[in-house]
């Protein structure tokens, strides 16, 4: 399992845990058999950006947060310039 992975497998449990509710519960929440969200949070089953934007709305995170992303959040001074040039 590669890091980004892993990162996913334990946001998806942290978030699961948080809230209280059983893999199979998830599972059904996000229209995935049981047996694929296992799969999903052992890092053996790929994930769809589709599936990962349900599985964020389910547990209301952000995705940046559920990818490990959120650690960029607070750079929004490096980015605005950027995107400054792009719209111009």
């Amino acid at each position: 399992m590669d890091d980004l992975m892993r990162t996913i497998s334990a946001r998806l449990e942290l978030a699961r845990l948080a809230r209280g509710e059983s893999k199979a519960a998830v599972a059904r929440a996000v229209g995935v058999s049981p047996s694929t969200y296992g799969g999903m949070v052992r890092g053996h089953d790929g994930l769809s950006v589709q599936l990962l934007v349900s599985l964020a709305k389910h547990f209301d995170v952000s995705l940046d947060w559920l990818v490990g992303l959120d650690r960029f959040v607070d750079d929004s001074a490096r980015i605005e310039p950027f995107t400054e040039r792009i719209i111009k």
